[in-house]
């Protein structure tokens, strides 16, 4: 399991941006992380990361202390699709997916058949085998997030956090990135940590959903229990409403801004 405990991180003293936040995620399970923006999502993120340091609380992997895992080790463990992430040089998209296989190894380790053909799978399950010699910073913001899932998904670890990973995507897109998630989810593979604004896609793939709002956790639990109309009053200040279409799936219809 992939877990924090009463996280808090100040920006400065007496003002959180998260206070007293705890989440837990299993191999298996795509929980999602909601909230209004300022509500401490990407903050969460970069601290079950390693990448930023909490004041108090601690994040374990697999009951190990994230903080005494070497770089390596936590490469093994977690991967990320991150906003604004990706490299600073003019890299190919395939070079910037085997960037994760050298994470798992180290750096400037040369990569042998078993790790260029966890790249090729990992580039054709983000659709992006096709850009595969082109540069990667000339691609759309849409193409370089599937980029940056194919090299997620390339280092092949046991838990994925991503932060808003969908923002850039088209609507086809948007739907197979998570079709794709659920599906590596449901196969027994990772368990995903997924900061989401899309409530709809929240209520179709996660498993489990928490709602944040001014750094601390105001609702946990199965989608459709948690995005009512009186969490999403206080939380998101919309009046909405839960509809179920013909099918039984649940969909949010947002009426008006409180």
């Amino acid at each position: 399991m992939l877990s924090a405990r009463d996280l808090r991180v100040a920006y400065a003293p007496g003002v959180f941006a998260l206070d007293g936040v705890s989440i837990d995620v299993s191999p298996g399970e795509v929980v999602g992380v909601l909230g209004p923006n300022g509500a401490g999502k990407s903050t969460l993120a970069r601290v079950l990361l390693g990448l930023q340091s909490a004041s108090a609380g601690e994040v374990r992997i697999d009951e190990q202390p994230l903080s005494g895992l070497t770089i390596a080790e936590r490469a093994r463990r977690v991967a990320a699709v991150l906003q604004d992430q990706g490299p600073r040089f003019s890299f190919s998209v395939k070079e910037v997916v085997a960037l994760a296989r050298e994470a798992r190894h180290g750096a400037f380790t040369r990569l042998g058949p078993d790790d260029l053909a966890a790249v090729d799978r990992a580039m054709r399950a983000a659709d992006v085998l096709a850009l595969a010699d082109r540069a990667f910073d000339a691609l759309s913001g849409g193409e370089r997030q599937r980029v940056l899932l194919a090299r997620a998904l390339a280092q092949a670890a046991r838990y994925l956090v991503l932060d808003e990973p969908t923002a850039f995507l088209d609507l086809h897109h948007r739907y197979a990135f998570a079709d794709r998630i659920r599906a590596l989810a449901d196969a027994g593979g990772a368990g995903v940590v997924w900061i989401l604004h899309d409530l709809d896609l929240a209520l179709r793939d996660c498993h489990r959903v928490y709602v944040l709002a001014g750094g601390r956790t105001v609702a946990a639990g199965a989608p459709a229990e948690v995005l009512v109309p009186e969490t999403l009053r206080a939380s998101f200040g919309v009046e909405a409403v839960l509809h179920r279409d013909a099918s039984g799936r649940a969909h949010v219809l947002v009426q008006r801004p409180v």
